[in-house]
């Protein structure tokens, strides 16, 4: 079962799930409108980082993008930025938290790789600069 305090896996905005949602595992989002199911089993042992973002737009972009494709992204780090210090001031993430993570199953990592390099840059190990 999920928690009742969740945070949507596609915008990051925190929500407070009924009994039913947290039981199914499914919900929809208010904020971004995109429905998440989270019925498989999401062990974090199994999520990687395709992406670390240099900007909040980038961020944004970057999980529209694998949306639209269908791969489902998390991002780590995202409500933090601004819960600590001066937040992003001066650096695009936190110095205090560090930068936001886009993390994928290890099953999409390659398909989130393909999406992604067609608008940023990505080293060898998938997460780099974003591309203007």
């Amino acid at each position: 079962m999920l928690p009742e305090k969740f945070h949507c896996p596609h915008c990051g905005s925190s929500l407070q799930l009924d009994e039913n949602e947290r039981q199914a595992k499914k919900f929809t989002c208010p904020d971004c409108g995109k429905s998440a199911d989270l019925t498989e089993n999401l062990d974090h042992d199994n999520l990687v980082t395709v992406f670390v973002p240099p900007s909040e737009a980038d961020r944004l972009t970057a999980m529209s993008l694998l949306s639209e494709a269908g791969v489902s992204a998390y991002c780590r780090g995202t409500i933090v930025q601004d819960l600590l210090g001066f937040g992003r001031l001066g650096t695009g993430y936190n110095p205090v938290t560090g930068p936001v993570h886009i993390e994928v199953l290890d099953s999409d990592l390659d398909a989130a790789k393909e999406v992604l390099a067609e608008h940023f840059e990505l080293d060898a190990d998938g997460d780099d600069e974003a591309s203007a």
